[in-house]
């Protein structure tokens, strides 16, 4: 890095990557009988859809979630099949392990 890199003194940053909710997604689709290419589409949309509906507003994750869940939805039941899998508490600890390895790299190369 050059010498005036603002980056230079900062560790980096962990990242969850989100690419394996859509992949999930297809393979899914792929079971319902749905064609791969339709429901990469659908998965596409529905996480550029959530990013764009959080990213225009300023109320939290949850008022975001209930405004777009109704009740005995589909949304509804999608919820509640993460909820019973974990997966809330799987993408913290998700977040912790990136957090710690983040740290580590930065303590390795110095940042």
């Amino acid at each position: 890095m050059a010498a005036g890199d603002s980056r230079k003194h900062r560790a980096p940053q962990p990242v969850v990557h989100a690419e394996g909710c859509p992949e999930a997604m297809v393979r899914a689709g792929v079971d319902m009988r749905l064609s791969e290419p339709q429901t990469y589409r659908l998965a596409v949309a529905t996480f550029a859809g959530a990013a764009e509906l959080a990213r225009r507003s300023d109320e939290p994750p949850a008022v975001l979630r209930q405004r777009v869940t109704s009740k005995g939805g589909t949304t509804h039941a999608t919820q509640h099949a993460l909820e019973d899998a974990g997966v809330g508490a799987s993408f913290e600890a998700a977040m912790h392990a990136a957090e710690r390895r983040a740290h580590a790299l930065g303590d390795a190369f110095g940042a």
